[in-house]
Order: structure tokens, then C-alpha cells, then sequence
């Protein structure tokens, strides 16, 4: 295959994209090109198997890998022929490797034939002056073997194909489940039970049997106990990609049955976004309630303000003589606000907040400073200033050593 080896890996690369222009996967198209380049003495096998699923059948797959090793070898595989080196023989590229225990097993063959009818039933073995380790049982057992092999292997790379493209496939509706599965953080000032008591329970423990999740196909957990005692801490441990992400997800968003629907459950994950908002607004933000009081007391305030400076409007009756005037009072709903308000401690909050940021190294310039440009490591501390912020039932954090 010396014309092959001439040949470059870019340039192989150029060959299989013009051959393949719609191949739908640029990194099997450079393995494709390694092994081209390499040389292996599996190739064929192994670029056809690729291809069968692109061409649609066998029969296409052969004509493009003829196309291909016409590119790459110069001549078509089934003609093939490179130059040796001076002083040797031309060597041919054959269509499939040679048994050579096969070859001697139809040999021993004819010969036993060719014997039979010269002497009748005697079988003259030519080969009597070298002794054989193997009788002719076990070359047909090897040469079957070699067979059933090389079909197994054939039907595993298959099954490993449709395999690969199923995951392919399911990776979308995957992320969308992960996806539906993030909550934002925020403080829960009281959950009341319907028996009109905070939460319904003062339990604060988790302790599930059957812990089930499936992802789209994917198992991450079958038949699992889940026991989470309050004041303890656990350490969840498993190489990547087996789910611990996606465990945290099902646990924050209670989407597994069993979790006690008042615990306030957070997850801080590995990485935070930055934003507009500002280090201290991103914590006080996570008070939705707070934040939705106060928006709808400036709103009441501006109107009562702006009531004020209008002239009442009248109207008359229907004789025509009594006005009447048209006035709605605020104060009633003002006054349910700021009761809330006081209820929930909404004063406190921004120097709480402000208290824990600087606890976190931040300095009041940082904490008035956009968390867009803050470094990946102050964006995660104002994470960790928001959980202490909210005080959750259950904390979780995802990576927490970086």
C-alpha cells in the first residue's frame, strides 16, 4: 500500500467530504481518514460499516468505498495494483484476507480425493516427513470460528451504529427535561398546610423507598432508597456522567415523589450566568415576594400622589343637579402591604444581604457592580451569598470544590 502512505491525512479528509457530502458527523469523517491513513488491516470491514447506514444498504456501500480507494489507491479495490519495491513482485490488493488454514484444509482435501482414487479407500498423507499439531478437526473448527467471529463483530458494530444514533436523537428531548427541571432561587417566608399550620409538619427530613428517575431512556436510578436527615451532610460521589447533575435537578424541583412539598430545596450549580443586575439586587432578588410588595406599594403611592393633584370628577344625576364624586382610596390595600411588609422583615433584608456579601470578601463598590463583570469565582460567591441569603431547608451544591 505504498501509494497510500504517500498520501496525507488533510488530503484524505478533502477526499471522503467531496464522496460524502451530506455525511452527517465531521468527527467519524476524521476517524474515517485516521484509519485510511493507517492503513489497518480491518479497513475495509470497517469503513464499509460506516457507511452501510449513510448509503442505505451494502450494495451502495461497496460502490462508495470503491469510489473512495479509487481516490485514495489510484484503482478501484477490486483491480487494485501498487508497485512493490525494486527487485520483488507486484503486490495485489485482494478482495478479502486469505484463510490460509482454510486454504490447507481444501488442499489436504483434494489431495485425500486424488488419493482415493488412485488407491482406493488408503488416504496417502504427502505431508508424512512433518509432523502437524493440528488434524483436520480442528482447522474446520478454526475456520468456523474465524467466521462466527467476525459475523459477532459485524453485529455488534451494527447494533453500536443504532445505538449511537438513537443517543443522538434523544440528547434533545434530554435537555429539555433538564431544563424543565431548573428553579430559580427564591425565599419562601411561609407555606401554610391545609390544616392551616406552617408547612403542615415541622419534619424536615427526606426518607423515600422505589427512588426511581429515568431520563429520556436513560436510567439514572432504579429502585432507590433516599434518606436526607436534617442538619447532616452528605457527599454525593460517581464518575462523570452518570447522573449526579441530573439527581440534584429531580431533588430541587421535587419532581420525585415522596418529597415533602413545603421543604425549601436549593441547588447552587457549577457555573452562574452573569447579568445586568447588580451582586446585592441579584440577592435581594431571590425575595420575589418582597420584590412584588414593594413594586405594588410605589405603584398605590404614585397613584394616591397623583390623585391628589387632580380635581375630583363629577357627574350628574339624572335630574341633572347632584354631583357625585368618583374617588377610589388606596389607603385599605396600603395599609394589608405594609403589614406584609413588617410581617417578613422587608427593612432588614438589604442590609442582611449586604452583610453577607461583604462576609464573602465583597467590597460595597463589587456588591453595587454588575455580575456580568465579575469573574466566574465572585459570580459563584454571590451564588453562595444568595443561598445564605434564603436559608433553604436543603442546600445542594453541584461541585462545590470548584
Amino acid at each position: 500500500t505504498g501509494n497510500m502512505a504517500a498520501m496525507d491525512r488533510d488530503t484524505i479528509v478533502a477526499i471522503l467530504q467531496k464522496r460524502l457530502p451530506d455525511f452527517p458527523d465531521e468527527a467519524l469523517i476524521d476517524y474515517m481518514a485516521t484509519m485510511i491513513e493507517e492503513n489497518n488491516e480491518d479497513l475495509a470491514g470497517d469503513i464499509l460499516g460506516f457507511l452501510t447506514d449513510y448509503a442505505g444498504g451494502d450494495e451502495q456501500a461497496k460502490k462508495l468505498y470503491e469510489g473512495i480507494s479509487m481516490d485514495v489507491f489510484g484503482a478501484a479495490v477490486s483491480e487494485c495494483t501498487v508497485a512493490a519495491p525494486k527487485g520483488e513482485e507486484d503486490a495485489v490488493l485482494l478482495k478479502a484476507p486469505v484463510i490460509i488454514a482454510k486454504s490447507v484444509r481444501e488442499q489436504e482435501k483434494s489431495t485425500q480425493e486424488t488419493s482415493g482414487l488412485l488407491f482406493g479407500n488408503t488416504i496417502v498423507n504427502t505431508n508424512s516427513t512433518i509432523e502437524s499439531k493440528a488434524n483436520s478437526n480442528t482447522v474446520d473448527h478454526d475456520a468456523e470460528a474465524m467466521a462466527e467471529r467476525a459475523k459477532r463483530e459485524k453485529k455488534e458494530a451494527k447494533r453500536e451504529r443504532r445505538l449511537m444514533g438513537r443517543e443522538r436523537s434523544a440528547a434533545p428531548l434530554r435537555n429539555a427535561i433538564i431544563e424543565g427541571l431548573t428553579r430559580q432561587p427564591v425565599v419562601i417566608h411561609g407555606m401554610i398546610g391545609e390544616d392551616g399550620s406552617y408547612g403542615g409538619s415541622p419534619c424536615v427530613d427526606v426518607h423515600i423507598n422505589n427512588v426511581s428517575i429515568d431520563l429520556a431512556g436513560l436510567p439514572i436510578l432504579e429502585d432507590a432508597s433516599l434518606t436526607l436527615a436534617y442538619g447532616r451532610r452528605y457527599g454525593l460521589v460517581g464518575r462523570n456522567g452518570v447522573g449526579k447533575t441530573t439527581f440534584l435537578k429531580f431533588l430541587a424541583a421535587k419532581a420525585i415523589p415522596g418529597i415533602p412539598w413545603y421543604l425549601q430545596i436549593l441547588h447552587i450549580e457549577q457555573e452562574i450566568e452573569g447579568g445586568d443586575m447588580s451582586a446585592l439586587d441579584t440577592v435581594l432578588a431571590a425575595d420575589i415576594e418582597r420584590a412584588q410588595l414593594l413594586a405594588e406599594v410605589r405603584q398605590l403611592e404614585h397613584a394616591a400622589a397623583a390623585e391628589e393633584t387632580k380635581k375630583p370628577e363629577v357627574s350628574l344625576t339624572a335630574a341633572g343637579v347632584a354631583p357625585v364624586i368618583v374617588a377610589k382610596d388606596p389607603a385599605e390595600r396600603l395599609a394589608k402591604l405594609y403589614q406584609r411588609l413588617d410581617e417578613i422583615d422587608a427593612d432588614e433584608a438589604e442590609p442582611r444581604a449586604a452583610e453577607i456579601l461583604a462576609g464573602l470578601q465583597f467590597t460595597p463598590e463589587m456588591m453595587r457592580q454588575n455580575t456580568l463583570n465579575l469573574s466566574g469565582g465572585w459570580r459563584m460567591r454571590v451564588a453562595l451569598a444568595r443561598a445564605l441569603f434564603i436559608h433553604p431547608d436543603i442546600l445542594l451544591l453541584d461541585e462545590p470544590t470548584n
